[in-house]
């Protein structure tokens, strides 16, 4: 079977269009972790009261003023500290890279910056990097949760909200969530985790039990049917002039000698030869 290779000017210009939203991404990470050492360099030394306010001879009084005011309103409270708290990563005790902490996505960063730097293992600063945002919010968790008492360790929660879903199937799913609630199965006396993350992941084990067949097999057939890309363009292009080539080669086929089966035809009376006929 011939291999379905992805064409090349397409993968030039997939290329170029990966540099320029990796640079771009990049650029961002960046800012973020220089305006967070911008934030505690001027947090530090109280340097907003040396910055003059437009139209004042005077300066800002507080930091969240300075930067509401630089930012035209954007850099609230929250964003202003969250700066801060990425860019104390690549600080102190068990101080990461600048370049490892900007690999991480925003949110996975301040899960990272929950955790007490003496337990920011190689491991976590890997699964910082690598996991997806729910699964490190559960893993960053779980972390913190060793040096609370039973009582007092959290599990993480996230609110589920269905978008754009029909008012008749959104009460069927309401209703499914409320029938499932009451299945002895769910409630099992464990409190750990609340009953209605417990329906729902009795409807979810459900339905994968049901079609997590048909959903392997659909993956597998898109994974074989997705083109295959080169390392490189010219490899690509090469490719694709290779399989141009061989389209147009000549299939010869072995056949008996025709002349050899005609005149044996003629000896056995099978063929009938025939003057050919006047044309107007």
């Amino acid at each position: 079977m011939t291999p379905n290779i992805a064409p090349p000017q397409l993968v030039k210009e997939a290329q170029e269009a990966h540099e320029l939203f990796c640079g771009s991404w990049s650029a961002i990470k960046t800012n973020t972790l220089e305006l967070g050492r911008a934030v505690v360099w001027m947090e530090e030394k109280a340097l907003y009261k040396y910055v003059r306010k437009e139209g004042s001879r005077k300066g800002y009084l507080s930091l969240e003023d300075y930067a509401l005011a630089q930012s035209g309103g954007e850099l609230n409270h929250t964003k202003l500290y969250d700066a801060k708290r990425i860019y104390l990563l690549t600080q102190g005790e068990n101080a990461i890279p600048a370049e490892t902490v900007a690999q991480m996505s925003k949110r996975n960063q301040l899960q990272l910056a929950r955790v007490p730097a003496k337990k920011r293992t190689k491991k976590l600063v890997e699964q910082a990097r690598s996991e997806s945002v729910l699964t490190f919010r559960e893993t960053a968790q779980d972390v913190v949760n060793e040096d609370l008492a039973p009582e007092k360790r959290k599990h993480p929660m996230v609110d589920v909200v269905l978008r754009g879903i029909h008012a008749r199937v959104a009460r069927e799913f309401y209703q499914l969530m409320d029938d499932v609630k009451d299945l002895a199965i769910v409630k099992d006396g464990d409190f750990d985790i609340n009953i209605e993350s417990k329906a729902l992941m009795a409807i979810v084990t459900s339905a994968r039990s049901w079609c997590q067949d048909i959903i392997n097999q659909a993956k597998a057939k898109a994974q074989r049917e997705s083109p295959e890309i080169p390392e490189t363009v010219n490899e690509a292009a090469q490719t694709h002039s290779d399989q141009a080539e061989d389209a147009l080669e000549t299939v010869t086929y072995s056949a008996p000698d025709a002349g050899q089966r005609i005149g044996l035809a003629e000896a056995e009376g099978r063929v009938v030869n025939r003057k050919p006929e006047a044309r107007n």
